[in-house]
């Protein structure tokens, strides 16, 4: 007789390398008819009188599955890894142990099974659902050379769905992605799933997926941010450099280095780029017009609206620190600009007395004349202690 519990020892044998021998299968209560039948749907295959072996992985997979349910998780990732080693172009189990080592961050791992599935399937469907995988890893780790530069350029089109009844929830989680905004991809995904449940293997993956993406993220900026109270904004440059040769920067990443760049500039140089916007509600635009102070209260603005400490926002610290250092190049000029009038005017009061001493003469014996020479004498001395 034909059950779970007798097929469950079959797929127990299996696991343990054990060989199914006709003996052993009328042990767990199969007869002769059992094992026609198992050898009709591919159960079972006779390697030759009195020994068999899987028809295929299906069924073994489908029991690591059920472990799963059980919570058995340390003997179904076995059982999918013994199921991969006998067919490992099986792309069930490949998925799953793609995920399985995306869940322990083990990344050189998971492209060992991503490679499988990235080439073996032309659904169109599946295929983008491999450049989103592909894209969300490229945020959390370095990708292995055949796929970086392809990555770098994968846009939203790339990953977009259509066609599906959930689509206008699955694209808001890309969009969000693809803008490198996680929190609120993750949040789109909660929505998701309350609505078709938890089970999906695929919206299980990207939440991983989009988590690590946090954290990376999360970890980047803090570093980030400890160079700029540290004022090491060399160090920012090069930190991003070095990411926008692996991925494309987020559009914040872009405007920290573009601050970054600013201060750097405006410190080596003295000068002071001139504003080339005036009035925006736009903190990017008000950025790249040069209108610091505007961009400044902008930033000012958003960070109470979001209950942000302002210390902990980066590009708030870099335009204080920009307003700062431009107003020092103007205190610096403007007392230059008063250093220099004062020497005009030293060289006007020498070259008025000059010509009074010439006008007068200077070896008159009038009383009055010689009181005004001593006048002179005297103001002479006070221009030269100033």
């Amino acid at each position: 007789m034909i059950n779970n519990e007798n097929l469950d020892m079959i797929y127990e044998d299996v696991l343990n390398d054990r060989e199914l021998t006709t003996k052993e299968l009328n042990n767990y209560g199969f007869n002769s008819k059992d094992l026609k039948a198992l050898i009709d749907d591919r159960t079972l295959v006779r390697i030759k009188r009195g020994i068999y072996t899987l028809g295929s992985v299906d069924k073994l997979f489908r029991y690591g599955k059920k472990l799963i349910r059980q919570k058995e998780n340390d003997k179904a990732n076995f059982c999918f890894s013994k199921c991969f080693q006998i067919d490992s172009s099986h792309r069930a189990t490949c998925f799953q142990l793609f995920l399985i080592n995306i869940q322990k961050k083990d990344y050189e791992e998971a492209f060992k099974y991503f490679k499988i599935l990235y080439h073996s399937d032309n659904d169109e469907f599946i295929n983008k659902n491999n450049h989103f995988y592909l894209y969300l890893l490229s945020m959390i780790t370095e990708l292995p050379e055949n796929y970086r530069n392809y990555a770098k350029y994968l846009n939203y089109e790339d990953f977009k769905i259509d066609d599906v009844s959930d689509d206008d929830l699955q694209n808001k989680i890309r969009f969000s992605s693809y803008r490198q905004k996680f929190f609120s991809a993750l949040k789109q995904l909660n929505d998701l799933t309350n609505q078709k449940g938890s089970s999906n293997t695929s919206l299980v993956l990207i939440r991983y997926l989009i988590n690590q993406a946090i954290d990376v993220q999360v970890e980047n900026r803090d570093k980030v941010l400890n160079f700029i109270k540290q004022k090491e904004y060399e160090k920012v440059r090069e930190f991003y450099k070095e990411l926008s040769n692996k991925r494309n920067l987020s559009i914040i990443d872009e405007y920290i280095l573009t601050l970054t760049n600013d201060l750097l500039d405006i410190t080596a140089s003295k000068k002071i780029p001139v504003k080339k916007i005036f009035s925006t509600n736009n903190l990017y635009e008000a950025i790249k017009g040069n209108n610091y102070e505007l961009a400044l209260k902008l930033v000012l603005d958003n960070n109470k609206r979001m209950n942000v400490d302002d210390e902990s926002n980066a590009l708030f610290l870099l335009l204080e620190e920009i307003i700062n250092v431009c107003e020092e190049i103007k205190d610096k000029s403007l007392e230059k600009e008063v250093k220099e009038e004062k020497v005009i005017n030293k060289e006007d009061d020498f070259v008025d007395i000059n010509k009074v001493l010439s006008d007068s003469g200077v070896h008159s014996s009038n009383d009055g004349v010689k009181d005004f020479y001593e006048f002179l004498i005297l103001n002479l001395t006070k221009i030269s202690l100033l």
